[in-house]
């Protein structure tokens, strides 16, 4: 019962660990000043991909993050924005899912930069493509997969030697 319960000890962090890396590789661009940066990483719902584009110029987080989100949320083929706001003297970010098939990390620049007469101003891109894992990409294609589950079985005690040694 130990050597089983160390058993799923050892699968438990091992599956924790491979599911936090980042199995992918960084690429980086630069475009107009603006350095973006590409890389993979395991998803851990559906497929996706993330733009974490760093904003200099950003002094409070209602009114310019709200800006800044409603502009970005107004464009073709972005799903969903959240900002993330940091000191005043420090780069904020918004962090936009978007489909690469309609728009462009420099179309999403390009608007930003463009707010309040260029108030802000994009200094880098962070894009993650996060992809599935191994096992979900088959399950998700209709690949059944086989595992093999141990059978435990456990030896319960006679009930009448119980009461035997009892009386």
């Amino acid at each position: 019962m130990k050597s089983l319960l160390n058993l799923f000890l050892v699968f438990g962090i091992l599956n924790f660990a491979s599911s936090c890396e980042n199995n992918g590789t960084a690429t980086t661009e630069t475009s107009d000043n603006t350095e973006i940066t590409y890389a993979d990483a395991v998803a851990d719902g559906d497929e996706r991909l993330v733009a974490s584009l760093a904003i200099d110029g950003m002094s409070c987080e209602m009114m310019c993050g709200g800006k800044i989100a409603k502009t970005l949320k107004e464009l073709n083929g972005v799903k969903d924005v959240e900002i993330e706001f940091t000191e005043i003297d420090q780069e904020s970010f918004a962090n936009v899912e978007y489909d690469s098939k309609v728009i462009s990390e420099k179309e999403m620049i390009a608007a930003v930069n463009a707010i309040a007469d260029g108030i802000y101003k994009v200094k880098a891109v962070k894009v993650t493509h996060y992809k599935l894992a191994a096992k979900d990409a088959k399950v998700k294609e209709g690949i059944n997969e086989v595992s093999y589950k141990p059978v435990v079985r456990y030896k319960l005690p006679n009930v009448f030697s119980v009461l035997v040694r009892l009386f």
